[in-house]
């Protein structure tokens, strides 16, 4: 692999750890809540042999602390990038990070190139029974600071989706923990980004080209999830694996990066 550039980006009041490698159309990976730039281990490693990667932490998580300065995540994506000097980009979030890339892409349409957003729904509307009550398991343990717990809860809903079916490696299986456990131990995150809030009603506005994946043995929420937004924005293509619930880059990393690949080259027929 060629050699990682790491660093602190000072930007908007805060100072945003990331790490850049490869040369070539560059790729921004976002990662979800309570884990880090990490998440993407895989994928930084298999696609710096052919674009230029970045991931990063965003506040809070990794190695970038919160500050008490309001902020919002797209402003801080955008200026790790003006730092960079890169001025278009593919990118790519899981889960929350997804609602970022979203953010990202309304408010500056002509630095994205293409969005994927994986395993991601908007909170509103109704939901069904199993995630409302996986999520107040969850809650609970986190409030009760049972980070043990919490742990083991998330890997169950988000690595396993409680199937017996779905293998995932040791080395992703240990990644996903280790992430788990150092976020979950950092102190409370009291400054709240500002969200662009009107996200969903604004789908239309996304001009990028846009692959919405999820995993099959995900909570069903996520496939309707999926529908909606493809439904909802233009030049949009949706796929699924059948081996995976929340982290479909961890359960079946090969296939991801391909599907990914094959969408970033445009290699993939759009529009169905």
């Amino acid at each position: 692999m060629s050699n990682i550039e790491k660093g602190f980006a000072a930007v908007n009041g805060g100072n945003i750890y990331y790490e850049v490698a490869g040369e070539g159309e560059a790729i921004l990976f976002l990662h979800g809540l309570f884990l880090d730039s990490r998440l993407w281990e895989d994928q930084f490693q298999e696609f710096a042999k052919t674009h230029k990667v970045i991931r990063l932490d965003l506040r809070g998580f990794g190695q970038t602390e919160i500050t008490e300065e309001p902020f919002t995540n797209y402003e801080d994506l955008k200026g790790v990038l003006d730092y960079l000097n890169i001025d278009n980009v593919h990118v790519v979030g899981l889960s929350f990070g997804s609602l970022l890339g979203l953010e990202l892409t309304i408010v500056y349409p002509n630095l994205v190139e293409s969005l994927t957003l994986c395993s991601f729904k908007f909170t509103s509307g109704e939901e069904s029974v199993e995630l409302l009550q996986a999520r107040k398991e969850f809650l609970e343990a986190y409030q009760s600071m049972d980070v043990e717990k919490c742990i083991q809860l998330q890997a169950d809903m988000s690595l396993f989706g409680g199937s017996s079916e779905i293998e995932v490696s040791k080395q992703n299986e240990r990644l996903y923990r280790s992430m788990l456990k150092e976020n979950f131990q950092k102190p409370a995150i009291n400054r709240k980004p500002i969200f662009l809030g009107n996200t969903q009603e604004r789908l239309g506005e996304v001009q990028a080209k846009t692959l919405i994946l999820y995993g099959e043995k995900d909570f069903q929420d996520y496939a309707t999830g999926a529908e909606f937004l493809h439904s909802n924005i233009n030049h949009s293509e949706t796929d699924s694996f059948k081996h995976s619930a929340h982290m479909i880059n961890l359960s079946e990393p090969d296939l991801f990066n391909n599907r990914l690949r094959n969408f970033i080259k445009g290699s993939v027929p759009s529009f169905h």
